[in-house]
């Protein structure tokens, strides 16, 4: 019996209903909208929580190869994640946590914007382990949204649910970055007043062929490989830009 049963629907309702709450709590009037895995850190933080619990990665690629990136295709992760134990979950998130760093670049990033600029981290791997990797790297001030485990959380980051996340902010008429990798972040960065698409360790293969269809997309490489077709920034010119701004 399947105790977290949820249609595509309630999950918008859900998320929501908490981004309401969330933007009569804060004053910002900018936002970075950004992603976990492989955007903020070079790696994917749930192939080490898989590895710690000796499960299958495999479990995933075919829920996905399936489903595609569809709300079915996470909410059937988020329910593969939430038969494994609680606390064994919790500890393994943290331990999953330890095993990753935040690129330095993006760190100076945060710690140096103004006052009324909010970093929120948007990710649809686990919700716990990134609420560690932040808390490692004291990032009290970044917020947080995920959801992967139902007993802890009650809706899923899908592409649909980022972009909702975007437009519910653009709607409060709050100016929106969004900083992602993959096709699982092309709704978001689509719908951002400004996209910045991280080079990731797979060159951005998934959404590469869709990338023509976001006008204000530039790219940020941490690597020496960088996309011929899409005009290069650095977080250090997009920093700058904000404090003048501000000024």
């Amino acid at each position: 019996m399947n105790l977290y049963k949820m249609t595509s629907q309630e999950n918008t309702a859900k998320l929501t209903a908490y981004m309401q709450k969330f933007l009569t709590q804060d004053e910002a009037t900018t936002y970075m909208i950004i992603d976990g895995d492989r955007t903020l850190i070079p790696v994917d933080s749930t192939r080490h929580f898989f590895q710690l619990l000796q499960l299958d990665f495999n479990v995933l690629k075919s829920i996905f190869q399936e489903h595609g990136y569809s709300f079915e295709a996470f909410y059937k992760v988020a329910t593969f994640y939430s038969t494994i134990n609680s606390q064994t979950y919790q500890n393994t998130c943290a331990k999953s946590a330890k095993s990753v760093s935040i690129y330095p670049e993006f760190l100076t990033f945060i710690d140096n914007l103004p006052q009324n600029v909010k970093c929120i981290v948007v990710t649809s791997g686990l919700r716990e382990i990134w609420g560690n990797i932040l808390q490692n790297h004291q990032l009290d001030n970044v917020s947080l949204i995920g959801g992967n485990y139902f007993p802890k959380d009650t809706f899923v980051i899908d592409p649909n649910a980022k972009k909702l996340i975007v437009n519910l902010l653009k709607n409060k008429g709050k100016n929106v970055s969004a900083f992602g990798d993959s096709l699982i972040d092309f709704e978001m960065l689509k719908e951002a007043d400004r996209s910045f698409l991280i080079v990731n360790e797979k060159q951005n293969k998934d959404i590469i062929p869709f990338v023509s269809e976001i006008q204000q997309l530039q790219q940020i490489s941490f690597t020496e490989f960088e996309h011929k077709n899409i005009p290069k920034t650095k977080l250090t010119t997009i920093l700058q830009e904000i404090l003048t701004a501000a000024t």
